[in-house]
């Protein structure tokens, strides 16, 4: 699963409870749930537009959406808009770790998808279908 595939790359500490959490952590989870609704909106459009075009070619509808999975085959999430919101919200959740008490810190992940699958479901479905997490560790450990 997505989620847990960060613990192969650094150890992170145990989630805490959206309930649990300090309030800068609540207030930038509820920051990123009003981006991250606005970005899905302009991704299915994008996609969108991308079937549209393919069938104002003469091709039908299932011919043209097979041709555009042909070059994003995970659709819509892999729209740039999307990838900008979680690696703006997970490095702004790193920067709330670095100030907080380790024992108060939030692995990213668990920010980016932990939280959204019991508050959104729909927006997590939709996030679900990303192979990957758009983020890599420098060579000091932190995410870049």
């Amino acid at each position: 699963m997505l989620i847990r595939s960060v613990k192969d790359v650094v150890p992170s500490p145990p989630g805490v409870a959206l309930t649990a959490a300090s309030k800068p952590y609540r207030t930038l989870f509820e920051a990123y749930l009003a981006e991250l609704r606005t970005a899905k909106g302009w991704a299915e459009k994008w996609w969108d537009s991308l079937i549209e075009a393919e069938q104002a070619r003469g091709r039908s509808r299932k011919r043209a959406v097979a041709n555009v999975k042909s070059s994003w085959p995970v659709g819509a999430v892999a729209h740039k808009g999307i990838i900008g919101v979680i690696r703006k919200y997970w490095l702004e959740c790193q920067k709330l770790n670095q100030k907080a008490a380790e024992s108060k810190r939030l692995p990213p992940e668990e920010f980016i998808m932990g939280w959204l699958i019991r508050q959104d479901e729909t927006l997590a479905a939709f996030l679900s279908d990303l192979p990957f997490w758009p983020m890599g560790i420098d060579e000091e450990g932190n995410w870049v």
